[in-house]
């Protein structure tokens, strides 16, 4: 799935982990000042859904893992 720049919050908020599980996501994390705070919440609901923050890419992504998946 490709999220336009800057939806990427609202799009992770409609999906019902509950029904869906991804095993791996890469989401932009592009860091201007007015996006910190949506960075922040983005690792929020991804925690909250059993995601671990495997891996960085300094200015571009967040890779997140399944906990399920690392198993």
């Amino acid at each position: 799935m490709d999220i336009e720049e800057g939806h990427e919050l609202n799009a992770l908020k409609g999906i019902d982990f509950n029904k869906v599980r991804i095993n791996v996501l890469t989401i932009e994390n592009a860091t201007s000042i007015n996006s910190i705070q949506k960075i922040e919440e983005i690792r929020r609901l991804m925690h909250e859904n059993d995601y671990i923050l495997w891996g960085i890419i300094v200015g571009l992504d967040d890779i997140y893992v399944h906990k399920n998946f690392l198993n």
